[in-house]
């Protein structure tokens, strides 16, 4: 595919009738103006009002879709845009808006988790969802409101209600193949101005091919608050474990079957996370709110050595803070300031022996001002400015690196408009958001790239090419329309990104590099329809990357440009039939280039669509027991070691996500939940 379509985009989407996964049940029976976003702007704000896309996920959505991670959920909410390697707890990237994985930032309580002792990108599906009751999603470039790493967006999750006293206790219990087992449980209690809750989520669950340990997980949450007249404590600890079997050891492609010396059933990663969030709000005189927020992040990981002889220890640390203060200058003009810090650490593994260490500094200052000029339009002007410096221990003697600093200037202008005569529907919003971004190279990507050239030991040594990893800059442009009549909910959105200098890993020399302009575009069409008694939902959603320095028929195939599903479809339909609820998800992923392994890479088209299937009913017995029967993955191949080994699924549709990595097979469980 050398380009996209916007006329063909438009007139499929014309002909698709109803969905947006992320959209409930409980939100499209309400105004739109009900829904307000706490990430979307320096504060909360009406979804009517901001000029970004913004999907808010609740409670509600998690408990539907049976999801236990956060890739679980976001391969339903947001199909297409979640690709993994199969299996429980396997590897996944996020490519939000078609972005790259390193360009999406994931946020709880507004604290940053990421994996300094990674190589930047976040895995979904090592984020347990235990304690999460809201997740919002920003489709486009967030460097103004996070800084670094956000040019595709954000996931932002919370733990905090405030309004439980609708909210009863519930103990969950599911069971089904693949020795599929899942206990969820959630407790809290009340008092005047206060709440404490803890939750706890446990799974264990086998793969299709044999492996010597099952793949397990445990989450535990515990959250407390506390108000006192204008004076509001929020404090949340989470902790999770997770063991994954990952018995595939090559993928490469080949003429002939897989030796067995590829599979190795022995093969595990182990990963224990955990964050604290602690934040403050109260009001100072003139009615200035006033935030405050504190925490942590850390990940402890244990990976296979890449040859396999063995596991290879990472340690990575976070610490950040910040404040928030809004002044209403008028009553149509407001100003918000954001001040943020943060240092983080990585320890990863130094060849042959040792540890390499990184650290990182950062302090950033952003001022947001919000202008409703009219009734009809409404301005957003964001200007940040980040100061950073990473600095290197090296195990390995002869070779050093420099710390790396950078300065960078960021802006973003949006501009909403609410007509009073609408073309369409009762209610229309026209938006468009354009600003810049910037991104460093993760402190273990830099430390790589190093080692790799400056180190005698490396396979890559040539300190003669050796150049510093720069720091990407880039540009967007995102619009949007929105219109609500009758039973109808009408999205459409155009967005484009480009990168005019980034860093990405070469897959022809195995090291990470500088380049330049990349560009990421896609557009995407979501209706909704609301009967009575049931809503359907439907999205159509077309997207590329191109690498544009390189020849045109290159573009499309380099190692920052792949993995990308062009068409992506997707279907939902929500029943209510007095005390049972029935929902239907449906996805269809098309077309994508690929990595088929080898060194050099073999960068290839892949031409085998990935649809997924998901059913579930519930059955409401009483106000206190609630039975769910669910079916999930069910249009995959159940992929035995003997089929692995002989390639038989190879290039077949719906059997792998990413070549070589057979998909998670089909899951049928029954779960019995009891409120009290």
């Amino acid at each position: 595919m050398k380009f996209i379509s916007f006329s063909i985009f438009l007139m499929v989407t014309l002909s698709l009738g109803g969905q947006e996964s992320a959209l409930l049940e409980s939100e499209i029976k309400r105004s739109p103006s009900a829904v307000v976003s706490v990430m979307a702007e320096f504060g909360q704000v009406d979804l009517r009002k901001t000029p970004n896309h913004i999907r808010v996920l609740t409670q509600v959505d998690i408990e539907r879709y049976g999801a236990k991670t956060l890739g679980d959920l976001l391969a339903s909410t947001v199909p297409g845009q979640v690709l993994s390697t199969g299996g429980p707890g396997s590897a996944a990237t996020l490519r939000i808006g078609g972005s790259r994985p390193e360009d999406v930032t994931v946020l709880l309580n507004g604290i940053r988790i990421n994996d300094a002792a990674g190589l930047g990108a976040v895995n979904p599906n090592s984020i347990s969802l235990v304690g999460i009751k809201r997740i919002e999603i920003i489709e486009s470039n967030a460097s103004t409101l996070v800084g670094s790493g956000a040019m595709g967006g954000v996931v932002a999750l919370y733990t905090d209600n405030n309004s439980l006293k609708d909210e009863k206790n519930s103990v969950d219990v599911s069971l089904g193949n693949q020795t599929y087992q899942n206990l969820r449980s959630s407790l809290h209690t009340q008092w005047k101005e206060g709440w404490l809750q803890g939750s706890i989520d446990a799974s264990r669950e086998s793969l299709s091919t044999p492996t010597a340990r099952s793949y397990r997980s445990i989450g535990t949450h515990l959250g407390v608050g506390q108000a006192v007249e204008n004076h509001s404590f929020f404090l949340d600890y989470r902790n999770f474990y997770q063991g994954v079997p990952i018995p595939y050891v090559k993928v490469e492609l080949g003429p002939s079957p897989r030796p067995s010396s590829d599979y190795d059933a022995n093969r595990n990663f182990q990963l224990r996370n955990e964050q604290l969030s602690l934040r403050y709000e109260t009001e100072l005189p003139n009615s200035i709110p006033l935030s405050f927020h504190f925490g942590s992040s850390s990940q402890s990981r244990l990976e296979p050595k890449y040859n396999n002889s063995g596991y290879d220890p990472y340690e990575s640390r976070r610490t950040e803070g910040g404040l928030k203060a809004r002044w209403q200058w008028s009553t149509n003009l407001s100003f918000a300031y954001r001040l943020e810090l943060f240092e983080e650490q990585a320890q990863t593994p130094a060849y042959p022996l040792g540890i390499d260490q990184g650290s990182a500094h950062h302090l950033s200052n952003s001022i947001e001002s919000h202008w409703q000029a009219s009734e009809i339009f409404r301005f957003l002007v964001t200007f940040r400015e980040d100061y950073d410096k990473q600095r290197f221990t090296t195990a390995s003697s002869g070779f050093s690196i420099e710390p790396l600093t950078s300065r960078s200037h960021t802006w973003r202008l949006g501009v909403t408009y609410l007509p009073k005569k609408q073309w369409i529907g009762q209610e229309e919003k026209w938006f468009i958001s354009l600003g810049t971004g910037f991104s460093l190279a993760p402190l273990t990507s830099s430390l790589y790239h190093a080692q790799n050239m400056l180190d005698p030991n490396s396979y890559g040594y040539d300190p003669t090419r050796y150049t510093k990893l720069e720091t990407e800059e880039g540009s967007y442009i995102h619009l949007g329309y929105e219109t609500y009549w009758d039973r109808y909910q009408l999205q459409f959105k155009l967005s484009r990104l480009h990168h005019r200098n980034l860093v990405y890993f070469d897959l022809n020399s195995f090291d990470y590099a500088n380049g330049q302009n990349l560009r990421i575009q896609s557009a995407e069409m979501i209706l909704t329809y609301r009967g009575d008694g049931w809503n359907a939902r439907g999205s159509y959603r077309n997207q590329e990357a191109r690498q544009l320095d390189v020849p045109q028929v290159q573009q499309l195939v380099t190692s920052a440009s792949i993995r990308r599903p062009f068409n992506i479809l997707s279907l939902g339909v929500d029943q209510q039939w007095k005390e049972v609820r029935a929902n239907l998800q449906w996805s269809y992923s098309g077309s994508h280039y690929d990595n088929f392994g080898g060194f050099p890479a073999r960068l290839g088209a892949y031409r085998h669509p990935f649809q997924d299937l998901s059913l579930g009913v519930s059955w409401l017995k009483s106000s206190s027991l609630e039975v769910t029967l669910r079916g999930q993955h069910l249009l995959q191949p159940r992929v035995t070691l003997q089929d692995w080994l002989s390639r038989k699924y190879d290039f077949t549709n719906n059997a792998q996500q990413l070549y070589g990595f057979p998909a998670q097979e089909p899951i049928v469980s029954l779960g019995i939940k009891y409120l009290f």
